[in-house]
């Protein structure tokens, strides 16, 4: 039996409420458990007790004592008992995308399989970070399990919110297998899972802390209905000499991009993202870590602290906000307001050549058909995607840990990528059910040759942000396009040196 109980005094409330503020989180999370528990009683299969009668799957023993004391309160004891293996619930909360939306569908339609009951809320991005933080900075486990970032890593690990992977499996069953760890693809692991010491900066000494549960990139997307245009067909083989090929190179890219807008006024050659949130952030980094430039000098997003050198004031920096710079013209939409989920309807109409889309957006465009897709031009790709946190005030440890181990073995990852997760498992990659989705073999070739392009430390939003602000100045004309990469470090370290 696992039990959780909480106990205030009348002097808890009148004489120390700043000091029980974590403790009454976790109070009120264990209440939110139970209620959790009896609005899912109706719903759970029977058992049967070994007395010919039957018992709800997950049995909740509460007790409650209130007694008046001097002050009109008196003490308040909880006790919630659980069956750690056959009765836990573990609640998964992360973004609403095709990666959870499938670990959803699975868990939904498979819960006697994985032998854990779940419950998954699945909201937007923002909301899902914000509550996941609330509940950690409370001290609470409402949430079990947190489908965050590599971006959420840094913090997560430095303010002990979540256990790393030694000590969940010093919670785990005893015959707990994680033989999946060898099928993980080692570079996603490491940049979305690991963490290194020194506050992140040393990378040789760096341990695990989380396992992937997605292995997302961008991905080249390309319309076919525009290559078909007869304009665009006989503009490009003018220009290049031969029949339309996704483009290998970045000038290659802005080119075609071009032509197709000149060829037939119908089209645009590209949908750009500028929106800010992130999304054109996001984008440009495959153009500067495409055309040789960087960040800053390490090998892991997270590798780094507010007082790691930038490395933006480089020719390399230049020539790619100079590259981007020039496909104003040639880009569809609002480009202020482009973002992943305006890109993917321009891209469904058909109004743009081209587009460097997020994988997790483009199961969409399959579905439609008439799509091409191929690794963004260059020779190296994006690693992003997310991973499963357990948090440290979970109540279900060795659940969270039979959960995710579950989800992450061979057979259920084939399955999942069947149905819109990007795998950060080599088998599933492999399969061949899984590379005849049309999109899969760009997707399997972008990881193989990922690598660090986002930032991940403890000042990467502010990073993001920055970036962002100098590209849209950029692109109103307020500075020129060899200017962004100044811009964005005068920005960022001013930011920095005020903490």
């Amino acid at each position: 039996m696992h039990y959780c109980s909480y106990e205030f005094s009348p002097a808890d409330f009148s004489e120390n409420l700043g000091a029980n503020e974590v403790r009454a989180a976790e109070f009120f999370t264990c209440l939110l458990k139970i209620w959790r528990t009896f609005s899912l009683a109706p719903h759970l299969p029977l058992l049967n007790d070994g007395d010919g009668g039957s018992m709800q799957r997950r049995q909740v023993v509460i007790g409650g004592l209130l007694a008046a004391g001097s002050a009109g309160l008196g003490t308040l004891a909880l006790t919630m008992r659980t069956r750690q293996k056959e009765d836990a619930v573990v609640s998964i909360i992360g973004e609403d995308s095709s990666n959870l939306q499938a670990i959803a569908r699975y868990l939904a339609d498979s819960q006697l399989a994985v032998g854990t009951r779940s419950t998954v809320e699945a909201t937007n991005f923002t909301t899902a970070s914000a509550k996941a933080m609330t509940a950690f900075t409370q001290g609470s486990g409402l949430y079990d399990v947190v489908l965050g970032y590599n971006f959420d890593l840094p913090r997560y690990a430095e303010n002990h919110y979540v256990f790393d992977v030694g000590e969940s499996k010093s919670v785990a069953r005893e015959n707990q297998s994680f033989d999946f760890e060898a099928d993980l693809l080692p570079n996603v692991w490491k940049e979305l899972g690991y963490y290194g010491s020194a506050g992140g900066v040393d990378a040789d000494d760096s341990r695990p802390v989380a396992y992937p549960f997605s292995a997302n990139t961008m991905v080249l997307v390309y319309s076919k209905e525009v290559f078909s245009d007869p304009r665009v067909v006989q503009a490009y083989r003018t220009h290049f000499g031969r029949d339309f090929a996704p483009p290998r190179t970045w000038q290659e890219f802005a080119d075609t991009a071009k032509l197709v807008a000149e060829a037939n006024k119908a089209f645009k050659g590209v949908v750009l993202q500028g929106a800010d949130g992130g999304w054109l952030y996001y984008e440009w980094m495959n153009f500067l870590f495409g055309m040789g430039g960087k960040v800053m000098e390490k090998k892991y997003g997270w590798q780094s602290t507010i007082q790691t050198p930038l490395t933006l004031r480089t020719i390399e920096a230049a020539r790619a906000a100079d590259l981007y710079l020039s496909l104003k013209s040639a880009s569809a939409g609002d480009f202020f307001f482009n973002d992943a989920v305006r890109q993917r309807d321009l891209m469904l109409e058909h109004k743009a050549a081209f587009a460097i889309m997020w994988t997790d957006y483009i199961p969409d465009l399959a579905k439609a058909g008439g799509f091409g897709f191929a690794p963004i031009p260059g020779d190296r790709s994006m690693i992003a995607g997310g991973s499963f946190f357990i948090n440290r005030k979970t109540d279900v440890p060795s659940a969270c840990v039979d959960l995710i181990s579950h989800l992450l073995s061979k057979p259920v990852q084939k399955k999942l990528a069947l149905d819109g997760l990007f795998p950060p498992t080599r088998s599933a990659l492999s399969d061949p059910e899984v590379l005849a989705k049309p999109y899969m073999p760009a997707v399997r070739q972008s990881l193989e040759r990922g690598v660090y392009m986002l930032e991940a430390g403890l000042d990467a939003t502010l990073i993001s942000e920055k970036i962002t602000q100098a590209l849209q100045e950029a692109w109103r004309g307020e500075i020129p396009s060899e200017a962004v990469g100044s811009r964005a470090t005068e920005l960022i370290e001013a930011r920095r040196a005020v903490g």
